[in-house]
């Protein structure tokens, strides 16, 4: 069975007199953001909101999340440049870049 307590007879009476009586009242702030476009993005690509979310602050995702996401918002030719085969446009520049690869 719940017992009601009076606050002004209570061990923390000092605390609520000192909350009651002060001048500006207890604000709480709240920081709100607009997921909208997070849901979009995950809706259309098949990604978990909480995997994007997770990207977004510790940048941490999985290849295939990140190209789902990527195709998803249009950007695909930024994942396929990446395993672009460059042709070189010399036989110099192949000897430069083995020697290079040598060296390592």
């Amino acid at each position: 069975m719940k017992t009601e307590i009076d606050p002004k007879e209570s061990s923390r009476s000092e605390a609520f007199r000192l909350w009651m009586t002060a001048p500006v009242p207890m604000v709480t702030l709240v920081k709100t953001m607009d997921v909208s476009r997070l849901l979009k993005v995950s809706r259309r690509s098949g990604v978990p909101y909480s995997t994007i979310r997770r990207f977004e602050s510790s940048g941490e995702i999985s290849f295939l999340s990140l190209v789902k996401i990527v195709s998803t918002v249009g950007e695909d030719e930024e994942i396929t440049n990446l395993f672009a085969k460059r042709i070189p446009a010399s036989i110099e520049e192949i000897i430069r870049e083995n020697r290079q690869n040598r060296s390592f």
